[in-house]
């Protein structure tokens, strides 16, 4: 992930709870793949231009507090920033008369990480490889059901 991208995600978790005068941010806040070195680099950063006061941190939990530029810089989309910041585009879908729907790119995200999650279980049971290999062919076949594959999209490569 960018930086510009870092300081969107980052900006508007602070945003969500502006209400509060000091907010703890965690890496798991962020992204499951983001390490909290990197919250901390960018949060001094969102420093450096105003738009946050970073005030400690223990190594896991970062202390900050949203200025107004930052409000400002979330509510504009990050057209009144000093620097850039790239916000997720906006999608608006509009479901009339159903039910059971699901609508996201995220989605897909999270099942890639399940997916990844589940055959490095697998991986690592105690199982012998023949019945490893079994459960990783099953899941495969699973993952290669047209079914699953309108829902969850080719996510077949993941199991190796």
């Amino acid at each position: 992930m960018q930086d510009k991208e870092l300081r969107a995600v980052i900006l508007r978790k602070l945003y969500d709870q502006r209400q509060r005068n000091v907010i703890a941010l965690t890496a798991s806040d962020v992204g499951a793949d983001v390490p909290f070195s990197e919250v901390r680099r960018i949060c001094r950063q969102m420093q450096h231009y105003g738009l946050v006061k970073y005030l400690a941190d223990d190594g896991r939990k970062a202390q900050v507090r949203l200025l107004a530029p930052g409000v400002d810089a979330v509510e504009s989309r990050g057209s009144k920033s000093p620097v850039e910041i790239q916000f997720a585009p906006i999608q608006n879908v509009n479901i009339i008369n159903s039910s059971n729907v699901v609508v996201g790119h995220v989605n897909v995200q999270e099942v890639k990480l399940s997916i990844e999650k589940l055959v490095a279980a697998i991986n690592q049971s105690s199982g012998s490889e023949e019945q490893k290999e079994q459960a990783r062919s099953l899941l495969s076949r699973f993952l290669e059901h047209p079914l699953v594959t309108s829902i969850a999209g080719g996510l077949v490569g993941l199991v190796t």
